[in-house]
């Protein structure tokens, strides 16, 4: 069941260590990195959109979905989240890198199910035992909050989820959050898929 979410993919960083567009990334088989997540978000969210710098073309493939630009007012992921909270129109924003390629459904489920509507975000537990970021519920009233840290330079999405009231939550497996960095990694991230799939 759809519930009142912007299901948003941060698409914005620049891949300097990739050498090519993290969300056209293959590497579940016959869908670029950016229609696999989305189209996981589209199953829980009731909006949904790509988060991308102001001077970023998507792919032509890409078009079909709602872009919101980052508004260049901090660095980092924390940019996106502030130009989705802002552009949500009120609902809160279930955000997630577009270099996670283990991320699935049932993850997604996971998050929107445990939601703590009270606090200030809900996010995953990783496997340093911090919490996740960039798999996470943030809430609309945190848009003010994120603002001002961003004003004061404070960029760090993950101090934030340890300083402000958040819920955290302990995925099913915690690797599943693992990120994809380079070409090596996408290609080891292809082989695990492809293993577990038999």
């Amino acid at each position: 069941m759809r519930r009142d979410i912007l299901g948003l993919v941060l698409a914005g960083g620049r891949s300097a260590r990739m050498g090519e567009s993290k969300e056209e990334m293959r590497i579940h088989e016959g869908v670029s990195q950016l229609d696999y997540l989305l189209e996981a978000l589209e199953t829980f969210c009731s909006r949904t959109a790509v988060s991308v710098r102001q001077d970023q073309q998507l792919s032509q493939g890409a078009n079909k979905y709602a872009v919101i630009e980052d508004g260049n007012t901090s660095k980092g992921p924390i940019n996106g989240i502030i130009s989705g909270l802002r552009k949500s129109e009120g609902l809160p924003v279930l955000a997630v890198a577009c270099d996670m390629p283990f991320v699935d459904a049932a993850l997604f489920l996971q998050l929107v199910s445990l939601r703590d509507h009270d606090r200030m975000a809900t996010c995953f537990v990783a496997e340093d035992g911090m919490p996740e970021p960039l798999c996470a519920i943030y809430e609309a009233r945190s848009l003010s909050l994120l603002e001002a840290r961003a004003l004061k330079g404070e960029w760090s999405l993950r101090r934030f989820l340890i300083d402000e009231d958040v819920e955290t939550i302990k995925p099913a497996r915690p690797n599943l959050l693992a990120g994809v960095n380079t070409m090596s990694e996408a290609k080891e991230a292809r082989k695990r898929l492809s293993d577990s799939s038999q």
